[in-house]
C-alpha cells in the first residue's frame, strides 16, 4: 500500500515554470530600476508570481495534489523574489545614505 504523497502527481513543469519566470522577473527588475525602486517593484513581482502559479495549476486540470504544487511554486518563487531582496538591500541602503 503506497501512501498519499507517493500517489499525488506532482507536475514538475508547472511548478518549474513559476520558479523560472519569478527568477527572470527579478533579474529583470534588478538590472533595470535604481537599488530602492527595484525592491519595491519585487513585491510586484512575488504577487505576479502568486497568480501565475493559479493559473499555471489551474491549466493542468489536475486537482489531486494541487495544494502540494501551488505551495511549492509559491516557496520557490519567494525564495527567488528573496534572495534578489537580500542582493540589492545593501546598495538601497546605501543610496539613501
Amino acid at each position: 500500500m503506497s501512501s498519499l504523497d507517493e500517489r499525488l502527481p506532482l507536475l514538475w513543469p508547472s511548478i518549474a515554470l513559476v520558479w523560472v519566470i519569478a527568477v527572470a522577473a527579478s533579474l529583470a527588475v534588478a538590472l533595470a530600476l535604481p537599488p530602492q525602486e527595484a525592491l519595491d517593484s519585487l513585491a510586484l513581482v512575488l504577487g505576479g508570481s502568486v497568480i501565475l502559479t493559479f493559473m499555471a495549476q489551474l491549466a493542468t486540470r489536475t486537482p489531486a495534489g494541487y495544494l502540494r504544487r501551488a505551495i511549492l511554486s509559491i516557496v520557490g518563487a519567494t525564495i527567488a523574489v528573496g534572495v534578489t531582496a537580500v542582493i540589492l538591500l545593501p546598495s538601497a541602503l546605501a543610496a539613501n545614505g
